[in-house]
């Protein structure tokens, strides 16, 4: 894939950890969850994997103890693969923005604790290190619903060309790049992509995630044309660029052995926060929060790719759950969508909007919309509300 454009918008870590360091600091049964499965083992390889020509002090990790680890970040520690000096100054400096704010990290550790060991599970399963499991630590702090200015989304930051790209939906109503499950799919393809494009050199592979494959060809095309090295720590890339590879590092370095750095991640258990089930219609996550007696918060943020906290009526999606309300969640019909639980939404004209539009965008019927709202005729009016019944 060749963007034309970087492919990730600048991270929101940056802006974040300023303002920290200013501050101070769907049948009736439903599929049943999955039983609790610990996270594998994975032997460490023999010799350091290809980080870059001059990586002649590469730390790769041992891993004697085979057992289950007790929480993700101990599971990261025993099993990362990328082989790196985290003495490097410049990993040393950008490890130093976080050990001045231990703060700020143990918060966003905390923030990842519902996505983290489901991040780690795809990433298992594409035989891909897990210690990219902490990229949306750099690139969104875990924000599940995080939009930069340039149009990034995520906790991976797609942009819309790579999301289309890699299959991810968006539409009004719908945006899969704030989809926890699909996102992270479509960014273990795109990240084995990049390691393929750039034979096995992950730092490279890194540096093309925050820039772009094609800025990157260049800048190693320019090196070899001068006769240079073209390893990453050599090549002339953007500075927001230069600085992301160390940074990753750098939290790597923190997750591997937090003791000796003086910071604390949260904890986050070795097993799974939520399952998930297959909807269709429109329902409403608030509702549906109150029926299962969830805090409408976190059902929201499972399910953020839902703009208007309301499933699609034309499509049939899966819905995230805490495990604790999966057995409530797993009784309901949806096929039937109870009435506790329906969606009911209220719609604001915009400018240029028919009720045909509005119609089919909601999948309700026109007749049941003017009904609904009492209308005689089709005209409408900009800034008009409009209650839009279930389909």
């Amino acid at each position: 894939m060749t963007p034309a454009r970087p492919a990730h918008a600048p991270p929101l870590l940056l802006v974040l950890l300023l303002g920290v360091a200013l501050l101070s600091g769907c049948a009736s049964t439903g599929p049943q969850p999955r039983a609790e499965r610990p996270l594998s083992f994975v032997p460490p390889p023999t010799s350091p994997p290809l980080m870059g020509k001059d990586n002649l002090n590469a730390q790769v990790p041992t891993a004697a103890d085979t057992r289950p680890a007790p929480d993700v970040w101990t599971h990261i520690a025993r099993n990362y693969r990328l082989g790196f000096d985290p003495d490097r100054p410049r990993i040393a400096r950008e490890r130093q923005r976080y050990t001045r704010h231990p703060t700020y990290f143990r918060k966003v550790t905390e923030r990842a604790r519902p996505y983290l060991y489901h991040i780690l599970q795809v990433l298992e399963a594409e035989k891909l290190p897990p210690e990219l499991a902490l990229l949306p630590f750099i690139e969104s702090a875990y924000i599940v619903d995080a939009r930069s200015r340039s149009g990034a989304a995520g906790l991976w930051q797609f942009i819309p060309s790579t999301a289309a790209t890699f299959g991810l939906a968006m539409d009004h109503g719908y945006d899969e790049r704030l989809d926890v499950v699909a996102s992270t799919r479509a960014a273990a393809r795109y990240l084995r992509h990049l390691k393929e494009v750039f034979d096995g050199d992950w730092l490279l592979a890194l540096a093309a995630y925050n820039t772009g494959e094609q800025n990157v060809r260049r800048a190693i095309e320019r090196n070899q044309a001068r006769g240079e090295p073209a390893d990453f720590w050599h090549l002339d890339l953007p500075a927001e660029t230069r600085d992301y590879v160390p940074r990753f590092l750098a939290v790597l370095s923190l997750v591997a052995d937090p003791e000796a750095y003086q910071v604390t991640p949260a904890p986050v258990p070795n097993r799974r926060y939520f399952t998930t089930f297959p909807v269709r219609g429109r329902i409403s996550l608030e509702k549906l929060a109150r029926y299962a007696r969830l805090d409408p918060d976190e059902l929201l943020r499972l399910n953020a790719a839902f703009r208007h906290g309301i499933t699609p009526a034309d499509r049939t999606v899966q819905l995230a759950v805490p495990l604790q309300a999966a057995s409530v969640i797993a009784g309901l019909n949806f096929s039937e969508r109870p009435p506790a639980v329906v969606a009911v939404n209220v719609h604001r004209v915009r400018k240029g909007e028919t009720l045909s539009q509005i119609s089919r965008r909601y999948g309700v019927p026109l007749v049941k919309i003017k009904a609904s709202n009492r209308l005689k005729g089709d005209r409408i009016r900009v800034g008009q509300t409009l209650t839009i019944p279930g389909s």
